[in-house]
Parts: C-alpha cells; sequence; structure tokens
C-alpha cells in the first residue's frame, strides 16, 4: 500500500505511537523515516547504513551546535527525536 516511509527493515507498530524523523544523508540525500516513539537510536543508524551508500563509519548529528547521538540504547523519545531533522557524518 504505497510507500513504508523508507523504514527498509524496521518495523514499525501502528497502535504504538509513532513520529517522523527527516535524515539527510552525507550526500545530500533527504529520507523521511517513520518509527515508534520506542525505537532506539541504534535502530535508527542500522537503517541509515541500510539506506545509504558505503558502509563505512558514520555519525549520526541532531540539534544545533550539532552533537552526535551516541547513546544507542536510548529511545527515540528520550533522545528527543520526536519529528526532529538528523543529519549523516562520515568518518
Amino acid at each position: 500500500t504505497g510507500g513504508d516511509g523508507g523504514t527498509r527493515g524496521l518495523v514499525v507498530d501502528d497502535s504504538k505511537p509513532t513520529t517522523s524523523v527527516q535524515v539527510r544523508l552525507a550526500d545530500g540525500t533527504r529520507l523521511r523515516l517513520k518509527l515508534n516513539h520506542d525505537h532506539t537510536v541504534a535502530d535508527l543508524y542500522s537503517f541509515v547504513r541500510l539506506s545509504a551508500a558505503g558502509t563505512g563509519a558514520q555519525q549520526l548529528l541532531t540539534g544545533f551546535p550539532p552533537k552526535p547521538l551516541e547513546n544507542m540504547g536510548a529511545t527515540i523519545e528520550s533522545e528527543g527525536l520526536l519529528n526532529a531533522a538528523v543529519s549523516q557524518r562520515l568518518l
């Protein structure tokens, strides 16, 4: 039924609260992800790794000034990423 919001590899449970996270890849491509509030930062990294060209080390950043998302076990909600924008930096 149409696109899945680009959430390849992530299972979104529509019975639970969802949010949208915009990801700007290092090559300038923009993706909009639909995620549950309890998805983790690690889930976000995994999705970006699957979606982006290249398999090298990466870092996801959010906020201004941009700060790295480093707590892999934290939820999207606890990291303040509900309806947020995240950018990818290749290391």
